[in-house]
């Protein structure tokens, strides 16, 4: 839509308050997510409160001939999500009232906004009142969680390959695919206890999307556009800063036993809305199969040519809902998290033993507290479990990527490196969007001397993590281990930008200035990840390492009665006394925790053959390993 320049500069209305030249909503100063179709229509209507604007009239200023949706549906589902922006409803209106077969009125007071907004500190406006109830849903068939994201993933692979055509696949994105970004589904619930709830239902869109067609559509990863949760950014900002052609945005209300979803898939280039939709089911029901819904969205858009893979199982509403929590909690990766994260999933199993994504869940927060670098407990003792739930995964659901990731890097850390291939490569057959699963890769390449490849897997997962500090880090190390220290460093410099307080960041720097024989530089590194630990005491090892290495005996040896006094109450990893031992020159005790970390099971046990700081020792823990083989014989 065009700008006068005397237009407002923005409007106000009970709690609420535009700004034009940004595209802003907020609401008693806190932002509320509205762009593109919706935004326009609420601003064309506040520039004639009081008068009727007729459907012909949007059509005509706010939607061009190429947009790929009908009008009338896609006016609906702008409208219907623009009213859950507000709070507002179609039977009792406050802001917004239908004219039936008309167009619509703005009915609140508006004040028109001319003069610079007000300086800080001004007084803020009344709290905003909870969002009344939904209205009645429309007469639809309740609709599951799983199968509304394999619905409205159906309509975005639909609508970009209709638009596209065969030759901007050709030029779209990496290997000739589309890019998109799911950005976080807003939480228009009025709590932020259900932001797990908005969450898990954004990560089922990128899962689902990254699967239904993986040579034509890449997604990007979660860890990325969760940085855009309440941006003011944007489509277009948001399309250039990750290199993606689409974008897909909604919101998700929840009210009692009511759930509403919205949608919409924008062309960045273009900004053309591509296709939109909008769901109003009972959160209870979870009946009906994916492919039944899915079938259905795709025989109404003559989708005939599309493959739809089945879900295996429909979870009960509980079980869904226990693993959603157990999945925004794992994300936090602390030793605390953890343990609440492996309640939610037994939950979830214990609710419906069937469902394979709750298995799938359980295996993986198994995988990362007794991984590498964590080790909140004993790997020997964790492994079992790790795998025994990987592989039920696997049998309930084979279509499910995530068994197959774990069960990769538990098949690594036993020292099958090859099956961990087979089974790693095969989760990115299923989603090559999946950027874990490349990492996993990498991992996998760098222990058994492919070093350059290992670099090339880790840039993938980047690539569909871009934002990730993780991904960032690991193709930093990537390229640590294959020796291209200068290039390292430049990656450790962009990961940290991003996240600064990423203390592996920080040790991978140190572990690269050691490499290049700059000392103050790496004890500089060190004393930035101190501070950024968060619990875990392989910073604290490295950290004796350090000042064990620079002389100062008696600091790396009060850090190592530290680290023994943990572990007399929790598990600490016979590796992160490997590494003081080594700082120190003491060669026996090296040995003597190498053979103890062998014995725990431990994931490090596959990076030892590579790790520089143990180079000077290796040897020597080879003899007398061989040594203490022949007495015992």
């Amino acid at each position: 839509m065009s700008q006068d320049p005397a237009a407002a500069r923005g409007y106000r209305f009970g709690v609420f308050e535009v700004e034009c030249a940004a595209a802003a909503l907020t609401k008693g100063g806190t932002t509320v997510r509205l762009r593109g179709k919706p935004f326009d229509i609420l601003v064309y209507l506040l520039e004639r409160p009081g008068d009727l604007v007729t459907r012909d009239e949007l059509r005509a200023h706010l939607w061009t001939a190429d947009t790929f949706v009908d009008f009338d549906h896609g006016l609906n589902a702008a409208m219907n999500r623009l009213r859950d922006a507000l709070g507002d409803t179609a039977e009792n209106p406050r802001f917004i009232q239908t004219m039936p077969r008309r167009g619509y009125r703005f009915i609140a007071p508006v004040q028109r906004l001319t003069a610079p907004p007000p300086p800080q500190g001004a007084p803020a406006l009344p709290a905003p009142a909870p969002p009344p109830p939904l209205p009645p849903a429309r007469p639809l068939r309740a609709w599951t969680w799983a199968a509304v994201a394999g619905v409205i993933a159906l309509g975005v692979l639909t609508a970009v390959v209709l638009r596209s055509g065969p030759l901007r696949w050709l030029t779209a994105g990496p290997g000739g695919r589309a890019m998109i970004a799911v950005l976080p589904f807003e939480n228009l619930s009025g709590s932020p206890d259900q932001d797990y709830f908005s969450d898990g239902f954004t990560d089922e869109l990128i899962a689902q999307l990254g699967g239904l067609n993986p040579d034509a559509l890449g997604v990007i990863a979660r860890t990325t556009v969760a940085r855009y949760r309440d941006t003011r950014q944007s489509v277009d900002e948001i399309g250039r800063a990750l290199s993606v052609q689409y974008v897909l945005e909604g919101s998700i209300r929840r009210a009692g036993e009511q759930v509403r979803v919205t949608a919409q898939l924008i062309d960045v280039t273009t900004q053309t809305q591509l296709w939109a939709e909008s769901y109003d089911h009972d959160v209870r029901d979870v009946l009906l199969t994916q492919r039944d819904v899915a079938m259905r969205v795709a025989d109404s858009l003559a989708m005939s040519v599309l493959r739809v893979t089945p879900v295996q199982h429909m979870p009960s509403a509980e079980a869904y809902d226990a693993t959603l929590r157990g999945r925004a909690l794992r994300t936090q990766a602390t030793a605390a998290s953890l343990d609440k994260a492996r309640a939610y999933f037994e939950r979830a199993v214990m609710l419906d033993p069937t469902y394979a994504p709750a298995h799938a869940g359980l295996a993986d927060v198994y995988l990362v507290t007794a991984g590498p670098g964590w080790e909140f407990e004993r790997p020997s003792q964790v492994w079992p479990k790790a795998l025994e739930a990987a592989k039920r995964a696997i049998e309930l659901d084979p279509k499910l990527p995530d068994g197959y990731a774990v069960r990769g890097l538990c098949r690594l850390w036993a020292h099958d490196a090859a099956g961990a291939e087979d089974d790693i490569r095969h989760a990115i057959a299923i989603n090559p969007s999946d950027a874990l699963a490349h990492r996993y890769l990498s991992t996998v390449l760098v222990v058994t001397g492919r070093a350059d490849d290992a670099v090339t897997a880790a840039r993938r997962a980047l690539q569909l993590d871009p934002l990730s500090p993780a991904s960032g880090t690991t193709v930093a190390y990537r390229l640590y281990y294959a020796g291209h220290y200068d290039e390292a460093l430049r990656e450790f410099d962009r990961a940290l930008e991003g996240a600064p307080e990423y203390a592996s960041a920080w040790i991978g720097k140190a572990q690269t200035y050691r490499a290049l024989g700059q000392a103050e530089a790496a004890r500089a590194a060190v004393r930035e990840a101190g501070p950024r630990a968060g619990g875990r005491t392989y910073v604290k090892a490295y950290t004796a390492y350090s000042l064990a290495l620079d002389g100062d005996v008696a600091g790396a040896r009060a850090l190592l009665a530290e680290l023994t006094q943990t572990a007399a109450a929790r598990y600490v990893s016979p590796f992160e006394f490997a590494l003081v031992a080594a700082g120190l020159g003491e060669a026996g005790d090296v040995a003597r925790y190498l053979d103890a970390l062998k014995a725990d099971g431990s994931g490090w046990d596959v990076f030892v053959p590579i790790e520089r700081e143990l180079a000077p020792f290796r040897r020597s823990a080879i003899t007398a390993r061989a040594g203490g083989s022949r007495e015992s014989r």
